[in-house]
């Protein structure tokens, strides 16, 4: 078949590859002039980062697998990496579980009731279905205490949901704690964390190499006019005026991208609907280049009223090995709409106000650590799961005929990632191949199982030839 696929990110990446090696002819589209989405990298003084923060976990098992395939596996630098909260004016360790027991903002009592909560959603809980009718902003406070939600969980959602926080179900947090659970090796009680040396280059380089070498056509820096449908079947797109004929359509790019692109009547399908009142969220992310380690955690959970900030990640043990020195960034992220601050905030205001909340979390820092700063932004970096939100999931087959719909909007209840990415493009290649819609499973407790995507999963199973009959005595 030939194959047009809309968006270069990590999904659309993977179903290139993937179809390209079954034999199809594939171009993938991408607006941009490099690969990647939201996965992509920039420099930043002299060294290679994400444009915004990622990291590797002992469960990534489709990322792990296409590092594999891509032959990437020892460029993985595994570190223990370490979490720590700042709250009151004081840091306190907040990585392994007897942290929890002395952290001192809570009381006594109070560390005990928020351990016994998140024990029962991580150890006696295993289907995230049942919290999706309770709201985090109601259920948090009662079974984990008020000061709890209060010190820890409402920053973190404000941060994460600003305007949406108190519309947010439980089963979001459920999916979360669960795959937080996940950063330790069963057994042990320290985090585990991986980067790619070199960046997401490394792997986005590598993955436009295989799939050039498997001879997909790969068009940077274009947009498309429309996806052409006639009588309810995709056909092919159409690009700077000029028709370009396709057996099958796969559409791999936000969803606000879409709408644009199909017929008006569109509108009045419930399928597409769906897709069209679908809530992107707005990332705000400050990167700067420092001299030395801003502190000696990875991250770093912010609960401060006079901070504008709730975290600091810190890429310095994460990113040196031996012969190597750490790459000394720090990311400081910040989600909201796009039509309020931090986004709509300029760029000197908010370097002079995330400095001067560096300031309070790390009293040693100031202004001569920095080489270079850099505040980066991205109008949808997120999904605004809202309420009941599997109400609006949308499966992988359209109503249009030979257009299938694979992006970040169907990765639920767990948050966007580059695995989850390679998990759902193995989903749409197999919808691609058979015709037919792929159920989809993204729990981090049971959405581990394998999803062959080569051509040989997709043939009928060879029928075992008759028993001739027994000759006659």
């Amino acid at each position: 078949m030939k194959i047009a696929i809309i968006g270069g990110g990590v999904t659309g990446i993977a179903e290139a590859m993937y179809l390209a090696r079954n034999g199809h002819q594939v171009t993938l589209y991408e607006k941009q002039k490099i690969l990647g989405g939201l996965a992509a990298w920039f420099n930043i003084a002299g060294r290679d980062v994400e444009r915004f923060y990622h990291f590797i976990m002992t469960c990534d098992k489709y990322y792990l697998d296409m590092l594999e395939d891509l032959g990437l596996s020892e460029e993985l630098n595994w570190v223990n990496t370490t979490t720590a909260f700042y709250h009151g004016g004081s840091v306190y360790p907040f990585s392994e579980p007897q942290d929890l027991l002395k952290f001192k903002p809570l009381n006594v009592f109070q560390r005990f009731r928020l351990a016994a909560t998140l024990a029962y959603l991580t150890k006696l809980t295993r289907r995230w279905e049942p919290f999706e009718d309770v709201l985090a902003c109601e259920w948090l406070p009662k079974y984990a205490g008020k000061k709890a939600w209060e010190v820890i969980f409402r920053p973190m959602l404000d941060m994460k949901f600003g305007v949406h926080r108190d519309r947010m179900s439980m089963a979001w947090l459920w999916a979360r704690f669960n795959m937080v659970g996940q950063y330790r090796e069963k057994g042990q009680t320290k985090e585990k964390r991986a980067w790619l040396k070199g960046s997401s280059r490394t792997f986005i380089e590598a993955a436009e190499r295989e799939m050039l070498r498997l001879g997909v056509t790969i068009r940077k820096s274009v947009s498309i006019e429309r996806i052409e449908v006639e009588d309810g079947r995709a056909t092919g797109i159409v690009l700077d005026g000029e028709f370009e004929p396709f057996d099958k359509v796969v559409f791999s790019s936000s969803s606000v991208a879409l709408r644009p692109m199909l017929p008006k009547e569109t509108e009045d399908d419930p399928y597409f609907r769906k897709i069209y009142d679908q809530k992107y969220y707005g990332v705000t992310c400050l990167v700067a280049a420092l001299k030395k380690p801003f502190n000696e955690y990875f991250w770093t959970y912010v609960s401060d009223p006079e901070i504008p900030f709730v975290g600091v990640i810190n890429y310095a043990d994460f990113t040196s090995w031996e012969g190597q020195p750490g790459h000394n960034v720090i990311y400081v992220p910040w989600y909201s709409e796009t039509d309020e601050a931090p986004y709509t905030t300029d760029n000197e205001t908010i370097i002079r106000d995330y400095i001067a909340g560096l300031k309070k979390v790390q009293p040693e820092f100031d202004e001569s650590w920095i080489d270079e700063v850099i505040v980066g932004r991205d109008p949808n970096a997120a999904m605004v799961c809202a309420g009941r939100y599997s109400g609006q999931l949308v499966p992988l087959k359209t109503p249009i005929e030979n257009l299938v719909f694979a992006n970040l909007s169907q990765i639920y209840p767990q948050d966007r990632g580059i695995s989850l990415g390679l998990k759902l493009a193995r989903y749409a290649v197999r919808t691609v191949e058979t015709g037919e819609d792929t159920p989809m499973d993204f729990s981090p407790l049971t959405g581990t199982e394998e999803i062959p995507v080569d051509a040989e999963a997709f043939q009928p199973a060879a029928q075992a030839p008759e028993a001739e009959p027994a000759p006659a005595r």
